[in-house]
């Protein structure tokens, strides 16, 4: 999916691997934070992709995934 590509792309351009599992698991987690957010079923995932591509919500995951 295009967020997968998104989110592995930026975050394989930072030096940091992660496995696709676990980006998988932050999609998902994504997904149910914009349905939790009130968004439909049918748009939570755009909105999740829409976020994750936001430079400053990568750089937490990043720091998060460092320790």
């Amino acid at each position: 999916s295009t967020t997968f590509f998104i989110l592995f792309h930026s975050l394989e351009s930072g030096g940091n691997r992660i496995a696709p599992t676990t980006i998988s698991t932050i999609l998902k987690r994504a997904i149910q934070a914009a349905i939790r957010a009130g968004y439909s079923v049918k748009t939570a995932n755009e909105q999740a992709a829409q976020n994750l591509a936001k430079l400053s919500i990568q750089q937490k995951i990043s720091e998060k995934m460092a320790g």
